[in-house]
């Protein structure tokens, strides 16, 4: 988790996200607001 461009490069998930196997379908939740935490 360093090095001189650690800060610089995309992190996460940068791939669109979708749910399946509900009963309508695939659902798109690609553009919710995301958070991640982070512990020791």
């Amino acid at each position: 988790n360093v090095g001189p461009h650690f800060e610089t490069w995309n992190a996460g998930i940068l791939g669109p996200v979708t749910l399946s196997g509900l009963n309508d379908g695939k659902r798109d939740i690609s553009h919710q607001q995301w958070t991640y935490q982070v512990g020791v």
